[in-house]
């Protein structure tokens, strides 16, 4: 299952792209508004689009690293405290995770038919369709970490 995980880090460690991406979208959108190159109203749709799936698949990036949520201030030496704490906050992960897969599922069903405005007139789902994948890899993540936390009693080994 460690396995996973890294993998899952590899593979957001190329979100990186999109932000680059976004960034050359701006600058085309710019330089066709004041050089007169044509119409550029697509890239505020583009960049909408994009800053939203890079923006949580980063947050489901660093969830999978185990760099989200730091409890420094909660440093017990009881090895008893620090397995409840770190359960808990997997616990927390997977209730947040299974809210965004639930409750981004509903959006994205009711956007089915909706289109929206703009140059791109992308139908609204492929906007919010990142909530829901986002909540089903943070809610995985903290499943795996839990089975390996229960299984052998730490998920240290996990880390990057």
């Amino acid at each position: 299952m460690e396995w996973m995980i890294r993998w899952w880090g590899r593979a957001f460690s190329g979100l990186s792209l999109g932000m680059f991406a976004l960034v050359l979208l701006v600058a085309w959108a710019v330089a066709a508004r004041n050089l007169d190159l044509g119409d550029a109203s697509w890239v505020e749709d583009a960049c909408r689009l994009i800053l939203l799936w890079v923006g949580l698949l980063f947050v489901a990036a660093i969830q999978s690293e185990g760099r989200h949520i730091a409890s420094d201030f909660l440093r017990p030496r009881s090895k008893r405290i620090q397995q409840f704490l770190r359960a808990l906050k997997q616990f927390v992960f997977l209730a947040i995770g299974g809210s965004w897969f639930w409750y981004g599922g509903i959006m994205v069903q009711r956007e089915m038919g909706m289109f929206g405005a703009g140059g791109m007139e992308l139908p609204l789902f492929y906007f919010n369709a990142v909530i829901p994948v986002c909540g089903m890899l943070i809610a995985c993540v903290a499943i795996i970490r839990l089975v390996v936390l229960f299984g052998n009693g730490s998920y240290d080994l996990l880390r990057p």
